[in-house]
């Protein structure tokens, strides 16, 4: 899947809506009509995006003192904000960590592949290999010292 083809997708979501089923709603069903492969591929893009955001500096907001996250679920649910925010939201933090925002989060953008792959197939969506993860400290780099 191309960044473009990623980014038209995440444009799909919709914040006009009053629950976050019916935000994501058009995402799903778009995944949905694009086959499996699309959706493992969107998975894999959205981890992607979502790991080059766990740094040490895109977490200053969510770290305590010593510099460690204080929540590493809620960590990875703003960057997931920041993700369904779109391309220029996400492009603009991910080269100024210091936009990051402090009290946004996400978390269903994390499920819409699983769901979408689920009503398609009936099957959960096939593990990433081990290295491709998008849980917070696991971009090794990102959280090396400054």
């Amino acid at each position: 899947m191309t960044d473009i083809t990623f980014w038209e997708y995440i444009d799909l979501i919709d914040w006009s809506q009053p629950d976050d089923e019916r935000i994501v709603k058009p995402l799903v069903a778009a995944l949905q009509r694009s086959g499996a492969e699309s959706i493992v591929a969107f998975e894999a893009v959205m981890t992607n995006k979502l790991r080059a955001l766990d740094t040490k500096a895109h977490a200053a907001h969510w770290s305590d003192e010593r510099g460690r996250v204080r929540s590493v679920d809620s960590f990875l649910y703003a960057r997931a904000a920041v993700v369904a925010s779109g391309r220029k939201t996400y492009d603009a933090i991910l080269e100024e960590p210091t936009h990051f925002p402090s009290d946004t989060t996400y978390e269903p953008l994390l499920e819409v592949a699983n769901t979408a792959y689920k009503q398609l197939t009936g099957q959960p969506l096939p593990l990433a290999p081990t290295d491709a993860s998008y849980e917070t400290y696991h971009n090794r780099e990102g959280w090396l010292s400054l």
